[in-house]
């Protein structure tokens, strides 16, 4: 990824924060309506592989429809953007997030119409491009799952939603990898888990603590090895 610049860093954590809370809203007003949530997953599904979105939106998606009751709407949105915005504002100090890089000199390069878009698409189809092909498998296999596991009223079906967005890769390898560490990080995480939660459970400043360690570790530990992200990112999570 090409260092940002301050301006290209504050478009970028807006655009997170409103595209993660927008997803949410969707979620909450459509859950009960199966056509909705597929039409809108299948769209974010092929939106997935562009840099700006990535599959966060299809998570924050999956989360809000769950069968968790979420008794204020209002109230969880602004919490949920909130926190989108402390997170993207944190990213912003240069120690934290990454230096920036100079703004370029000269005129900014010019946008692609409608119809070059179209056209430039229209190849990546012709020619098999890889991004397009992970494209059409994340949206094909979400809203197949998605449907399937909500006609068969199978229970914690988030969950297996959420494990094929975080391990489906563009590549075999790289899919058979990611569910090998995933699996292995998560049993370990479970354990690490339980014993967390014997050792704060009746003290919030030592579960306060706990929470901020592992969340600490957890992502470094992604970038350097993703099994090691679940071990540590289970805590948090639960």
């Amino acid at each position: 990824m090409p260092k940002a610049t301050a301006a290209d860093r504050v478009r970028q954590a807006a655009f997170r924060t409103v595209l993660l809370t927008t997803t949410t809203a969707v979620g909450l007003l459509a859950g009960d309506l199966l056509w909705a949530v597929l039409l809108v997953s299948a769209v974010l599904g092929l939106l997935s592989p562009l840099t700006d979105v990535c599959v966060t939106p299809l998570i924050t998606l999956v989360m809000a429809v769950g069968p968790q009751a979420v008794p204020d709407t209002g109230p969880h949105l602004l919490l949920l953007a909130g926190g989108s915005a402390w997170a993207g504002a944190v990213l912003l100090v240069p120690f934290l997030g990454g230096t920036y890089a100079a703004p370029t000199a000269g005129p900014r390069p010019a946008r692609r119409g409608i119809g070059e878009s179209l056209a430039a698409l229209r190849g990546a189809a012709r020619e098999g491009n890889p991004r397009l092909r992970y494209a059409v498998r994340i949206c094909v296999c979400f809203t197949v799952a998605y449907a399937g596991l909500t006609w068969l009223d199978v229970p914690h079906a988030s969950w297996a939603l959420v494990g094929i967005l975080t391990t489906l890769r563009p590549s075999w390898g790289a899919t058979r990898t990611r569910i090998t560490k995933r699996l292995i990080g998560l049993c370990l995480g479970c354990v690490l888990t339980v014993v967390l939660l014997a050792l704060t459970s009746g003290r919030p400043v030592a579960a306060a603590i706990a929470i901020t360690v592992c969340g600490g570790i957890a992502r470094p530990m992604r970038g350097w090895n993703y099994g090691l992200w679940p071990v540590f990112g289970t805590p948090v999570l639960t």
